[in-house]
Protein backbone atom coordinates (compact mmCIF):
# COMPACT_ATOMS: atom_id res chain seq x y z
CA UNK A 1 0.00 0.00 0.00
CA UNK A 2 0.85 3.68 0.10
CA UNK A 3 2.88 3.07 2.96
CA UNK A 4 5.51 1.20 1.84
CA UNK A 5 5.86 3.01 -1.28
CA UNK A 6 8.11 4.99 0.23
CA UNK A 7 10.31 2.19 1.49
CA UNK A 8 10.71 0.78 -1.48
CA UNK A 9 12.04 3.45 -3.17
CA UNK A 10 15.65 2.28 -3.36
CA UNK A 11 14.32 -0.88 -4.65
CA UNK A 12 12.22 -0.18 -6.96
CA UNK A 13 13.34 3.15 -8.71
CA UNK A 14 16.67 1.53 -9.87
CA UNK A 15 14.85 -1.23 -11.50
CA UNK A 16 12.53 0.44 -13.22
CA UNK A 17 15.55 3.14 -14.49
CA UNK A 18 17.64 0.20 -15.58
CA UNK A 19 14.60 -1.43 -17.85
CA UNK A 20 14.63 1.79 -19.44
CA UNK A 21 18.18 2.56 -19.84
CA UNK A 22 19.41 -0.33 -22.40
CA UNK A 23 17.90 -1.12 -25.99
CA UNK A 24 18.62 -4.94 -24.85
CA UNK A 25 15.88 -4.27 -22.06
CA UNK A 26 13.20 -3.49 -24.28
CA UNK A 27 10.90 -6.84 -23.72
CA UNK A 28 10.53 -5.11 -20.02
CA UNK A 29 9.35 -2.09 -21.53
CA UNK A 30 5.77 -2.55 -21.05
CA UNK A 31 6.05 -4.34 -17.48
CA UNK A 32 8.05 -1.67 -16.45
CA UNK A 33 5.54 1.07 -17.32
CA UNK A 34 2.83 -0.64 -15.60
CA UNK A 35 4.85 -0.52 -12.22
CA UNK A 36 6.07 2.91 -12.81
CA UNK A 37 2.50 4.11 -12.99
CA UNK A 38 1.22 1.83 -10.02
CA UNK A 39 4.02 2.93 -8.37
CA UNK A 40 3.29 6.62 -8.90
CA UNK A 41 -0.31 6.23 -8.01
CA UNK A 42 0.65 5.08 -4.49
CA UNK A 43 3.10 7.43 -3.98
CA UNK A 44 2.09 10.37 -1.17
CA UNK A 45 4.75 12.91 -2.79
CA UNK A 46 6.94 13.72 -5.66
CA UNK A 47 10.62 13.86 -5.06
CA UNK A 48 14.14 14.29 -7.00
CA UNK A 49 14.42 10.30 -6.82
CA UNK A 50 10.96 9.75 -8.89
CA UNK A 51 12.00 12.84 -10.50
CA UNK A 52 15.07 11.53 -12.44
CA UNK A 53 12.53 8.47 -14.02
CA UNK A 54 10.89 11.11 -15.78
CA UNK A 55 13.07 12.18 -18.26
CA UNK A 56 12.83 8.60 -19.91
CA UNK A 57 9.85 9.50 -20.87
CA UNK A 58 11.06 11.60 -24.10
CA UNK A 59 12.28 8.53 -25.36
CA UNK A 60 9.36 6.52 -24.92
CA UNK A 61 7.07 8.75 -26.22
CA UNK A 62 8.66 8.10 -29.75
CA UNK A 63 7.06 4.58 -29.27
CA UNK A 64 2.80 4.74 -29.78
CA UNK A 65 2.58 1.19 -28.66
CA UNK A 66 3.53 2.45 -25.06
CA UNK A 67 1.48 6.20 -25.29
CA UNK A 68 -1.77 5.44 -23.37
CA UNK A 69 0.34 4.23 -19.85
CA UNK A 70 3.13 6.74 -20.33
CA UNK A 71 0.03 9.82 -20.98
CA UNK A 72 -1.26 7.89 -17.35
CA UNK A 73 2.36 8.38 -16.19
CA UNK A 74 2.98 11.60 -17.02
CA UNK A 75 -0.54 12.88 -15.51
CA UNK A 76 0.02 11.49 -12.20
CA UNK A 77 3.48 13.20 -12.41
CA UNK A 78 1.58 16.26 -12.74
CA UNK A 79 -0.86 15.31 -10.60
CA UNK A 80 1.87 13.86 -7.90
CA UNK A 81 4.17 17.05 -8.21
CA UNK A 82 2.38 20.17 -8.96
CA UNK A 83 4.50 23.25 -9.47
CA UNK A 84 7.46 21.58 -8.26
CA UNK A 85 7.31 18.99 -11.02
CA UNK A 86 5.94 21.05 -13.82
CA UNK A 87 9.06 23.61 -13.37
CA UNK A 88 12.03 20.86 -13.26
CA UNK A 89 10.35 19.05 -16.39
CA UNK A 90 8.23 21.64 -19.01
CA UNK A 91 10.63 20.96 -21.36
CA UNK A 92 10.44 17.35 -21.48
CA UNK A 93 6.38 17.32 -20.98
CA UNK A 94 6.99 19.41 -24.14
CA UNK A 95 9.28 16.78 -25.93
CA UNK A 96 6.81 14.21 -24.84
CA UNK A 97 3.94 15.94 -26.49
CA UNK A 98 5.83 17.36 -29.44
CA UNK A 99 6.48 13.36 -30.07
CA UNK A 100 2.73 12.79 -29.92
CA UNK A 101 0.52 15.52 -30.63
CA UNK A 102 -0.96 15.43 -34.91
CA UNK A 103 0.72 11.87 -35.00
CA UNK A 104 -1.90 9.80 -32.98
CA UNK A 105 -5.10 8.38 -33.83
CA UNK A 106 -8.48 10.10 -32.61
CA UNK A 107 -7.99 7.40 -29.70
CA UNK A 108 -4.83 8.01 -28.47
CA UNK A 109 -5.78 12.08 -28.58
CA UNK A 110 -8.12 11.32 -25.60
CA UNK A 111 -4.96 9.94 -23.47
CA UNK A 112 -2.67 13.26 -24.14
CA UNK A 113 -5.97 15.50 -23.28
CA UNK A 114 -5.39 13.89 -19.75
CA UNK A 115 -1.71 15.43 -19.68
CA UNK A 116 -3.02 18.46 -20.72
CA UNK A 117 -5.93 18.61 -18.58
CA UNK A 118 -4.16 17.91 -15.74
Amino acid sequence: GPESCSVLYPLVLPMIDESFAREENVFLVEEALKIWWVFLRLSRKYDSLLGKLFIHTVELSKDFDHLMILMRVTEHYIILGGATFLNDHATTIQSVLSHVVGEVRPRGTAHIFLVIEA
